[in-house]
């Protein structure tokens, strides 16, 4: 793989460059340099160990004098001909069938990087031996190793750029290289990281998790996950060199953040602070802080350096022409792709500068200004108060919770506390009404709180009027799916994609709710004679896994809705799951005469009492004979509101 060479060399930037200025240039290089081949020596890893999954190399490893050895012999399924080239071929072809199963393809295009016979840029970094059994079998143990690294996938441009950010804020901030090393070798440092680059966040923490930031992996805590009863929870990470809490401005909770914050400065553990916005972090935290980094923003120099990285060289044109503070490092892994070229990435780059919302305006609904700065919320999906979008990777359908703080214009939203229908099922939502402030307060412990449900019944007897009415009533928003929804894709990989993106979506807005229609659709597990049972076992397994994951869902209240709850798979309606399971039956007469009262309010004692029969609704017929009374149009209103049920004029 070609060395990545700096954006512009000191010649370049001219001979009036002073000493300290040319020192400070050199050593951002370095450190991205160093960045930026850690990103390929990871693709180079998992490459390898790709190729020895498959059954093409053996590895095994062997301990000299303290140190570890990695001795790679052909593999039992390579054919004994096969060239350094065909492995690649043969890998790729098995890794395409299975790319649903990982995150992180590992081939792309060999030819973009080096020729074979240069030596690979893992050699220093992992003591890499092969066989020596003949010179022929060393000759080839040696091609198919070099083959499959040089064949690895390229950098991706939003974790090169971030790295590189993450280099500039080092050489450009106000501490030396050796005291910004000093301060990461404490025990307990305070550490803040601020970047006015959009998806900055999730990226520099996925690149920390992964050992490419810190010279090890990193398990952590989410600091506004802290509470009173178990508090901190790492993730099982065996290989884990390190242990942070982080407080990143992405999941900032208002509620309880002082709190949370003595928690863990009182921890034995360093405390990370993230931000993109520096007003959406612990204040106190960023004065405390013994580092500071800031890395600024997207500039010329750090593209170019991507590009590089990613493509193998530069554009032959400026992009100072080109607005960076418009782009974020999504834009740049859209731009930036192999297969493009140079010219063609900062092209695309200039376009999405100029339109960054992505996407054409709405005919019927001009954008105002405030649509157009609020970035986060367009893309997204979701709008203001009571408003819906769709966000068109998950298919979840994004309903906000409307106003219910004026009684008199709230009279007519939907409100666990007017829903009539199902007492089992509004005591279970009041419940959680007085639960979620505590939990919010870290008073309660999420596990501790029945925030999981099933609803069954015919079509029309308010299932999804229930979830409204929490929705409403707890002021959260809520996330609308189903399982046709999610199944639109058809492949079995991208329908698991589109299911886990429906809770990682409802986790990023916790607390909200997410709703599951028609969830009778996921059908239940079968035999594996039986014809696509390998298909359907595997969206049942993940959704229990979803289910079940009580660290991922955290904040999230998921409701399920069937009209045949007999077909779904008995595991997804156990404890902890979709549980407790309530039937809402069709409104008996009490129940109906409250959905009346809400919606007529006083009218409806004048109407009885000018009915010509009965005077007292005491019986079936009774309601009947009332109904029959009704004008056409309070029929009409009351069908619009999803009460076909009522709203049906019987015969006397």
């Amino acid at each position: 793989m070609t060395a990545t060479r700096a954006a512009h060399s000191p010649v370049e930037k001219g001979s009036g460059m002073t000493a300290t200025s040319q020192r400070t240039y050199e050593m951002n290089d370095r450190i991205a340099r160093h960045f930026v081949w850690r990103l390929r020596r990871e693709a180079e890893r998992r490459a390898v160990e790709a190729a020895v999954e498959a059954g093409f190399l053996r590895e095994e490893c062997v301990d000299n004098s303290g140190r570890v050895l990695q001795i790679f012999h052909r593999g039992a399924a390579l054919p004994d001909t096969a060239s350094g080239r065909q492995v690649v071929a043969m890998l790729a072809r098995q890794r395409r069938r299975l790319i649903g199963e990982s995150s992180h393809p590992v081939l792309g295009n060999g030819d973009l990087f080096i020729a074979e016979d240069e030596p690979s840029s893992s050699a220093s970094a992992t003591r890499t031996a092969v066989e020596h059994t003949s010179r022929d079998a060393a000759a080839s143990a040696t091609e198919i190793v070099r083959a499959v690294r040089a064949a690895a996938e390229p950098p991706r441009a939003s974790e090169v750029a971030c790295l590189l950010l993450v280099a500039q804020a080092v050489t450009n901030g106000e501490h030396a290289e050796r005291q910004v090393l000093d301060v990461l070798r404490r025990q307990q440092p305070i550490v803040a990281v601020h970047c006015e680059t959009r998806h900055f966040e999730t990226c520099f923490l996925d690149l920390l998790g992964r050992g490419l930031i810190l010279p090890g992996e990193v398990t952590r805590c989410n600091g506004y996950e802290l509470d009173r009863r178990r508090n901190f929870y790492f993730p099982n990470m065996p290989a884990a060199k390190w242990q942070i809490v982080y407080f990143a401005g992405k999941d900032r909770d208002m509620d309880g953040e002082e709190w949370r914050v003595g928690q863990a400065a009182q921890g034995p553990y360093p405390i990370l602070v993230v931000s993109e916005c520096e007003r959406q972090v612990p204040a106190r935290l960023v004065a405390a802080a013994q580092l500071k980094l800031d890395c600024g923003g997207l500039n010329a120099e750090i593209v170019n350096g991507t590009i590089e990285a990613v493509l193998g060289e530069q554009p032959t044109e400026e992009l100072d022409d080109i607005d960076f503070g418009k782009l974020d490092l999504a834009d740049l892994s859209i731009a930036i792709r192999p297969g493009a070229t140079p010219s063609s990435a900062a092209a695309t780059l200039r376009i999405l500068a100029a339109d960054p919302e992505g996407e054409p305006p709405d005919d019927d609904e001009p954008k105002s200004s405030s649509q157009k700065d609020s970035r986060t919320d367009s893309r997204s999906g979701s709008g203001s108060s009571g408003r819906r979008g769709k966000d068109h990777v998950s298919g979840s359908e994004i309903v906000q919770s409307k106003d219910i703080s004026d009684a008199d214009s709230g009279r007519f939203i939907e409100r666990i506390e007017t829903f009539s229908g199902c007492d089992e099922a509004r005591e279970w939502a009041l419940s959680l009404a007085v639960d979620l402030p505590l939990w919010q307060a870290g008073d309660l412990h999420w596990d501790e709180m029945s925030t999981k449900l099933l609803l069954s019944g015919p079509p029309g007897t308010g299932k999804t009027l229930f979830a409204r009415s929490l929705c409403n009533s707890l002021q959260v928003p809520m996330f609308t799916t189903s399982i046709a929804t999610w199944l639109e894709p058809a492949y079995l990989g991208d329908v698991v994609k589109r299911i886990k993106r429906a809770f990682s979506e409802a986790v990023a807005h916790h607390p909200a709710i997410l709703f599951i229609d028609e969830i009778d659709g996921i059908g239940r597990r079968t035999d594996f004679t039986r014809d696509y049972a390998d298909y359907w076992n595997a969206l049942v397994n993940c959704l229990l896994e979803l289910l079940d994951g009580a660290a991922r869902t955290t904040g999230v209240i998921v409701v399920g809705a069937t009209n045949h709850p007999a077909i779904i798979d008995p595991a997804l309606l156990r404890p902890g799951r979709l549980s407790p399971h309530m039937r809402i039956s069709p409104p008996d007469v009490a129940a109906r005469m409250e959905i009346l009262r809400h919606h007529l309010g006083g009218d409806l004692d004048t109407i009885i009492a000018t009915a010509p029969k009965p005077t007292a609704l005491a019986s079936e017929d009774d309601l009947r004979s009332f109904l029959h009374t009704l004008p056409d149009a309070v029929l009409r209103d009351l069908a619009g509101k999803g009460m076909e049920n009522i709203a049906w004029k019987g015969t006397p």
